[in-house]
């Protein structure tokens, strides 16, 4: 039997993610942009600020979910059926 050796490390080895070229004179920052990596600290804080004006509880999901919960045919049959469906390939059998 002979065996050929793929010799594939090679391969592999250009699989790897290029790694971004690190210039010791200038600040990360400035490389970032450059590669394209851009972050808006802006942006994220007007995010936080959104967030932060919404309650923590909502009274009317709250008073929508003990609605539903009361509910005897929610949810509805074909969405258990459905539901169901999706679970059952991953049964225990």
């Amino acid at each position: 039997m002979n065996i050929e050796s793929l010799g594939n490390s090679d391969y592999i080895q250009s699989l790897r993610p290029k790694q971004p070229q690190v210039d010791a004179g200038r600040r990360p920052q400035e490389q970032a942009v450059e590669n394209g990596d851009r972050v808006s600290v802006g942006t994220s804080s007007k995010i936080r600020q959104a967030l932060d004006q919404i309650p923590e509880i909502r009274p009317e999901v709250v008073e929508r979910g003990r609605q539903l919960a009361a509910d005897p045919s929610y949810p509805p049959r074909e969405v258990v059926q459905k539901i169901a469906q999706l679970i059952k390939p991953f049964s225990e059998e």
